[in-house]
């Protein structure tokens, strides 16, 4: 696969998703009440970052593929 392509996707994925999930977090209180969160397929872990950004409490686990998770920034609440 060419790694370019990769790119694109993942900040595609990032810009769509962040777009998306600040939204959600306006109006859902879901998260109040639960410690950890897995994420299955998070990619680069925005969702996370998101959601442990307003709910530090919480712990998020971001899990993906090896070949995604070396891509992954580190994150503040994040596994």
């Amino acid at each position: 696969m060419d790694p370019r392509f990769n790119d694109v996707f993942n900040k595609t994925m990032v810009n769509c998703t962040t777009i998306v999930m600040k939204r959600v977090l306006e109006f859902y209180k879901g998260f109040e009440h639960i410690n950890k969160l897995v994420d299955v397929g998070g990619g680069l872990g925005i969702n996370l970052n998101l959601i442990t950004s307003k709910y530090p409490h919480l712990h998020g686990i971001n899990f993906d593929l090896p070949h995604i998770l070396e891509h992954t920034p580190t994150y503040a609440g994040m596994i």
